[in-house]
């Protein structure tokens, strides 16, 4: 004979609860973090983790109401997968709100996000326990007892289960950060002489530059450009108004741009334009920067083959993550330094002080024309 409170009924539960993995996989989901459960470890997840919440659920709603664990393992089981499935638009509204609160910054981004997630927890646990509570009310063992200690246990039993897995859907779901000493939101310490950067303003596509310790910002062209291409030496600067326009020329200088007469450049270039790139590796000498699209979105650096740094913001599956991707990397001149662009602003990397920080914001990120530096790896030979 059982006892009443036995972990035999969680056998049962793991294999109703892989039936509906197998029959109704949209539905199978064991609690309202449970669906950021599926995204971050995968479909395997959901009947450990749907077997652990009713087990834990039950005992904690049978010593409050003073019920044997085994008759209520049931009515905690198929709660849990309501509340699962109202876990889906509270993730969902928990991305867009994310979007909101967490700055298109990766210095505030890192500084802000354990916050921005307590955020989330809770509204997920609010939302779970009001789901399950609704539930609860319409089982036989809470009939007879008092509304406030049915109540009482389905908070404390939705306690019992978030404290476990709150902490390690953060732990497991957050950014990953290796080598890093510190996100800064400047770069007045990169490396001198700085380097010039060329971009355009996502705002308006005016043609900007810079240099890479975010200082000398400079408006190329009053107008809108649709491309453009760098010619290191001379000073020379062609840009295309529009995708189907002839490019036409314009001297560089110290303040800015001036145009000289419209129409096609004449006559040979002797120096190689530099231009756009959209590459997601570099490599110059023993240093390696890539990075990688999707769920993750991380940039690693290696040199001499070691992994060096490593970081990925982890924006997720319903984050509006095409405008949070790290793109475009350039290892810089001077091989210790390297550029890369997150959201709307292109990021320096300094390799030996372990530091990031923002040269300038407002650049395009998953379209447009990216950044331009001068050197081989920004060879463009055609307009």
């Amino acid at each position: 004979m059982r006892k009443p409170g036995s972990v035999f009924p969680a056998f049962r539960g793991a294999l109703l609860a892989a039936s509906f993995l197998l029959l109704l996989p949209s539905i199978a989901r064991a609690d309202g973090i449970g669906f950021d459960y599926l995204i971050t470890f995968g479909v395997g997840v959901l009947v450990p983790v749907l077997a652990f919440v009713t087990v834990v659920e039950a005992w904690t709603m049978g010593r409050v109401l003073r019920t044997p664990c085994r008759d209520l393992w049931r009515t905690s089981m198929r709660a849990n997968i309501w509340s699962g499935i109202a876990g889906f638009p509270v993730s969902l509204g928990n991305s867009l709100l994310a979007s909101l609160l967490l700055p298109d910054d990766l210095h505030g981004y890192f500084a802000r996000l354990p916050w921005v997630s307590l955020v989330g927890y809770v509204d997920q646990f609010l939302v779970t326990v009001a789901v399950e509570a609704a539930w609860w009310r319409r089982a036989p063992a809470v009939r007879a007892q008092p509304r406030a200690r049915w109540r009482a246990g389905v908070v404390l039993a939705n306690l019992a289960t978030y404290l476990v897995l709150a902490p390690l859907h953060y732990l497991r779901s957050r950014p990953t950060v290796q080598g890093v000493a510190s996100f800064e939101p400047t770069t007045e310490w990169a490396a001198q002489p700085a380097t010039d950067i060329y971009f355009v303003r996502e705002t308006d596509r005016h043609l900007m530059r810079v240099r890479s310790d975010g200082r000398d910002l400079v408006e190329l062209t009053k107008e809108p450009v649709a491309d453009y291409r760098i010619s290191g030496d001379d000073g020379l600067l062609l840009v295309k108004r529009d995708a189907d326009s002839e490019p036409r020329r314009l001297r560089l200088e110290a303040t800015g741009a001036v145009a000289e007469p419209d129409g096609p450049p004449s006559g040979p270039l002797l120096q190689p334009l530099y231009g756009p790139t959209d590459t997601q590796e570099d490599q110059l000498g023993a240093v390696k920067a890539r990075v990688e699209l999707g769920l993750g979105s991380d940039i690693t650096v290696r040199d001499d083959g070691h992994d060096e740094i490593h970081f990925a913001t982890n924006p997720g599956f319903w984050f509006p993550f095409a405008s949070r991707w790290m793109v475009r990397p350039c290892i810089l001149a001077n091989g210790r330094e390297i550029l890369f662009v997150w959201g709307s602003g292109i990021y320096l990397l300094d390799l030996d002080s372990r530091r990031v920080g923002r040269v300038v914001s407002d650049v395009p990120g998953q379209s447009g024309s990216p950044y331009t530096v001068i050197q081989n790896s920004f060879a463009a030979k055609t307009l």
